[in-house]
């Protein structure tokens, strides 16, 4: 058991030589003088309640010592026992109380002695009594002088310690444990930033969209963007769902509405053309857009010149071009809509003159 102990109280010194090794001298001599001891996988939120927690004043200082808080458990421990001997003793004395009781006359003629079956059990708790009190006593002289004498001969010794060099290492100890606490809380959050980002990109390389066809899929909307699409590389708006089941990206143009109801709930399906969209929309079409492209306007709009001269004298032209433009289903310009079913027209010819209708 001796070696046992041994064994394990250098492991212990090791330990703690260990995770004070990154101090400098003043700061770990510090540390070991008040028991600060770093874990070895600290987090940035532990060192931030050490750093709380360190004394403020050599007085606070003093409290978080070896020998300190042995004297305060000896104190606790003394003033337990005392209080447990008082009790036993308070039981003792009622009990010799109720044996004095036991003789007829004792109420009236108090030199009258008991009766004999009851004067040695009388005497025995007297000297109990008496063994009691004289344990209590030792206990109080025993506490007192902890308390008079030891702990104030303890707190002069550390407060020359202190001043000598304890309130200085204190000082180096908190801007290394600052320090450190920063480097950790700056590690955690690239560790935390590079997981979400590979958990990101993991999730973007599913593509769920199969999972509609089954039915109806109710889940939370936790993500939105734009990213190449699994499969074709086409850039495609996605979103990221995640309900009891798991987590889910479904992949579709048709998606952007949904760009502005992240952590909302929504019930998603198929409708009888393909798109993905809320159950509640299911019978209702996407608009439908034709797509010119720039160069059939500009073309358009020379021959509309060119032959209603007297309407177009004042008509300016942009300087530039977009790629293509919209016409909705009324024929009236639209913006273009990722979500619109589009009929390509970019390819189309226009007729060498205008016919007016």
């Amino acid at each position: 058991n001796r070696l046992i102990n041994r064994l394990n109280l250098e492991i212990q010194i090791s330990r703690t030589e260990l995770r004070n090794s990154g101090l400098t001298e003043p700061a770990r001599r510090v540390a070991d003088l008040l028991n600060i001891v770093l874990p070895d996988n600290a987090s940035s939120y532990t060192l931030r309640d050490i750093i709380e927690a360190l004394p403020k004043d050599s007085n606070a200082a003093w409290k978080l010592t070896s020998n300190a808080m042995s004297m305060m458990a000896d104190m606790q421990a003394t003033r337990r026992r005392w209080e447990e001997l008082n009790t036993e003793r308070k039981e003792a004395m009622s009990h010799a109380a109720s044996l004095k009781k036991s003789s007829p006359f004792s109420s009236g003629f108090s030199r009258i002695p008991l009766m004999q079956w009851a004067a040695p059990e009388y005497r025995s708790e007297q000297g109990k009594i008496q063994s009691l009190s004289q344990q209590m006593e030792k206990l109080r002289q025993h506490y007192r002088k902890v308390e008079k004498q030891d702990i104030p001969a303890s707190q002069t010794a550390f407060e020359k310690q202190w001043q000598q060099w304890g309130a200085s290492g204190l000082a180096a100890l908190r801007v290394q444990l600052l320090k450190r606490e920063e480097e950790l809380r700056r590690k955690e959050q690239e560790d935390t930033e590079r997981s979400r980002a590979e958990r990101r990109a993991e999730q973007l390389r599913k593509n769920d969209n199969a999972v509609m066809d089954s039915g109806v899929l109710s889940a939370v909307v936790t993500g939105y963007g734009e990213a190449p699409m699994p499969g074709n590389g086409e850039m495609t708006c996605y979103l990221l769902l995640h309900n009891r089941n798991g987590e889910y990206t479904l992949w579709g143009n048709e998606l952007e509405k949904y760009r502005t109801r992240i952590f909302e709930r929504v019930d998603l399906m198929r409708d009888r053309s393909g798109y993905i969209c809320d159950r509640s929309e299911i019978g209702q079409h996407p608009p439908l857009q034709r797509v010119y492209s720039s160069a059939t306007f500009e073309q358009l709009l020379t021959q509309v010149c060119q032959t209603w001269p007297q309407y177009t004298r004042n008509l300016r032209q942009p300087k530039t071009w977009p790629e293509s433009f919209c016409l909705g289903e009324d024929r009236q310009p639209a913006m273009p809509s990722l979500a619109a079913r589009k009929v390509d027209f970019t390819q189309g010819r226009l007729l060498p003159t205008l016919m007016p209708l």
